[in-house]
């Protein structure tokens, strides 16, 4: 017998140990009878493989032993010291959920009322034959597969009270038994509301029937159910949210419901943007290219109508392939150049740089600029944006041609022609020393009429240039030097300006001094025989004869400064002493601070010819070049700043130059 029990044992025991831990179980057997203790031991273990037993003949020497991981307890009734219950609840005292099974010789039933009372797992009486080990073997794997599966369950739930998407289970009558916390607050109620309630408590009613008659067929026939679909919370209120219902193995329905609301308004944005985005990439009417970025190269994405329009390629001849190899002409320093133009746009740079491209219709140029767009702090794609300058750096090309002929012109101007002039002036004074004759006088005039007008057309050409560097200048200091280089006769000057402006210094002079000498010549009725004829005239009463004096300002017999007849200033007759009308200038800043002005109390400009006295050679004097003023216009223009006549506020002309640039 005890051989025979021995050898089951160590049959046992070499099965037991090809088992997985976690499949195997251990039961721990408290009996006050060793040798019955033994003999249960190897029947149970024969009968299920599963079983590995050990035995402890007292509940003191049971307790010390359930550290070791024991998943059953079988306990006798009758013991000293105390009884089964009494060790029962000392193992729920530590172990709540252990499985407790009561197997004794005590058949009374009272003993098994109070029992089952107190709350053992199971129940069973001692008896005859072997049939009892294999019930309480049964019994035993039964009670720790339940407490195991409840176990996992617990574990379940507690996994699915810390995820964020809402979680609930149904019964096979579509009843919620469980709902999550995320779940409930989901449809805005407490979880213990929900349970016992049909699956449609979320649903709204006119949806019932339709999500009926869709739901039941389809998990019938796949075990799985989705739909995005308007759900309704507990206040009334609704939300869209995407519902999955997904039949278990023991047929129950486990329900996972997102509220995609957020997510659904973001998506419609984004395919709003992503629309929009499209629309303006197809309606730009320069050529643009969108090129994916990456390790192994780029490679075109797409380009727009006016790219096909331009160069003459279909996006479907170049989509996909390498841009270069199309648009670079096949030239080595053009196609250097447009590697280092990809490099440098590749590494995020916003680059903008005059290149040549080949097109259908030849090679143009183009403005490239780039645009970089950066994923993960890395470049992933980037838009170019190409702007045909062709006609652009052919006008370029013969602007510079037409200004090296100017350039040849006035050096022309400059050397032969003040070198005849230097030979007549010298015979001018041999011939004073000669004679005195009228006519001398006239020729001298003519010659200082030539010199004014050779110095002039050289500012002119010189001030036509783009002015490239500035510094700040201090305006009421210049304004006052030029006024002390003007021949001002009697003039007064009112500096009313204190601001440091941006400009050329040099040529900002050049604009005062033409400006203040024209108020000077043009804004007094007083003689001035030795002032320059470089200015417009406009208003002078001089002793010139009448044709002279039919000039810009308008100021004379027939025409005064608003285009009315009269003779002079007030109204009558020619003035009898002219030398008693002295000009007053006012240098100012314009009212919004964008410039300044130069104003004076003159006859004034006529509206009519306000926008003729900047055009160049344009004078009504005789002794004009019309150069004056143009001058004006050219160094503005140089400086990217606008000029204007107007009248002044005692009616004579004002001068206003805007869109001047403060020094802070």
């Amino acid at each position: 017998m005890t051989a025979r029990v021995s050898h089951m044992v160590s049959s046992t025991s070499r099965r037991s140990s090809q088992r997985s831990r976690s499949d195997r179980i251990t039961v721990l057997h408290v009996d006050d009878d060793p040798e019955f203790a033994d003999l249960t031991a190897a029947f149970l273990e024969r009968e299920n493989d599963r079983l590995s037993v050990e035995s402890a003949p007292s509940v003191d020497d049971g307790l010390r032993r359930l550290d070791d991981d024991v998943d059953c307890v079988v306990s006798d009734y009758d013991m000293p010291e105390r009884d089964g219950l009494e060790f029962f609840e000392a193992v729920r005292g530590e172990y709540p959920d252990l499985p407790f099974v009561l197997f004794t010789g005590k058949g009374s039933e009272e003993v098994a009322s109070e029992a089952l009372s107190a709350g053992v797992t199971d129940y069973l009486q001692k008896g005859g034959g072997t049939e009892q080990y294999e019930l309480l073997a049964a019994r035993a794997v039964n009670a720790v597969e339940k407490s195991r599966a409840e176990a996992a369950r617990r574990r379940h739930l507690s996994a699915i009270e810390t995820v964020r998407e809402g979680i609930g289970i149904l019964s096979e009558e579509m009843e919620f038994v469980y709902v999550n916390n995320a779940y409930a607050d989901l449809f805005g109620y407490d979880p213990e509301e929900m349970i016992g309630e049909p699956w449609h408590l979320v649903y709204l009613d006119e949806q019932i029937r339709e999500v009926r008659e869709s739901v039941a067929p389809t998990l019938q026939e796949e075990g799985y159910w989705y739909e995005e679909r308007t759900f309704e919370r507990a206040d009334g209120e609704t939300f869209l949210g995407d519902h999955v219902i997904a039949l278990s193995k023991t047929g129950d329905g486990v329900c996972i419901v997102r509220d995609i609301t957020e997510r659904r308004d973001y998506e419609r944005d984004l395919a709003f943007e992503r629309d929009r985005f499209q629309g303006l990439f197809a309606a730009i009417p320069e050529p643009v290219v969108e090129v994916d970025v990456a390790d192994d190269g780029a490679s075109l994405r797409d380009v727009n109508a006016a790219f096909e329009d331009t160069f003459g390629y279909e996006a479907s001849e170049v989509v996909g392939g390498d841009l270069n190899e199309v648009i670079v002409p096949d030239d080595e320093c053009l196609r250097t150049e447009a590697e280092a133009i990809d490099e440098r746009a590749a590494a995020g740079e916003q680059l903008t740089w005059e290149v040549r491209r080949e097109t259908t219709d030849g090679v143009r140029d183009f403005l490239f600029r780039s645009a970089p767009i950066e994923h993960d702090g890395e470049v992933a794609e980037q838009f170019g944006l190409y702007v045909d300058i062709t006609e652009r750096k052919r006008y370029e090309r013969t602007l510079e041609q037409q200004n090296e002929r100017l350039e040849e012109f006035t050096s022309a101007v400059s050397h032969d022609l003040r070198g005849p002039l230097s030979t007549a002036e010298g015979r001018l004074e041999l011939a004073r020393a000669d004679c005195d004759s009228p006519h001398l006088d006239a020729v001298s005039d003519a010659m200082e009429r030539m010199e004014t007008l050779i110095d002039d057309l050289l500012a002119l050409a010189r001030e036509g240039e783009r002015v490239r560097e500035v510094e700040p200048v201090d305006l009421a200091a210049v304004v006052e030097e030029c006024f002390r280089c003007v021949d001002a006769g009697d003039a007064a000057l009112v500096v009313d300006v204190d601001s440091t402006v941006h400009a050329d210094r040099s040529r900002l002079r050049q604009l005062l001094e033409n400006l203040l000498g024209n108020s000077v010549e043009h804004g007094s009725t007083g003689s001035r025989s030795q002032a320059r004829g470089n200015s417009v005239e406009h208003g002078s009463a001089d002793s010139r004869t009448e044709s002279d004096d039919t000039i810009e300002r308008g100021f004379t017999g027939e025409e005064s400064a608003d285009g009315a007849g009269r003779g002079s200033l007030d109204g009558g007759a020619e003035s009898t002493d002219p030398t008693d009308q002295e000009v007053t200038i006012t240098v100012g800043e314009l009212a919004d601070g964008d410039g300044f002005y130069v104003a004076d109390d003159g006859p004034g400009i006529p509206p009519k010819r306000r926008e003729q006295v900047f055009e160049r050679g344009y004078s009504t004097a005789a002794a004009g070049t019309g150069f004056g003023l143009a001058i004006v216009g050219e160094i503005a223009d140089a400086h990217g700043w606008e000029v204007e006549v107007l009248e002044s506020e005692d009616g004579g002309a004002r001068f206003e130059v805007s869109g001047v640039d403060r020094a802070e």
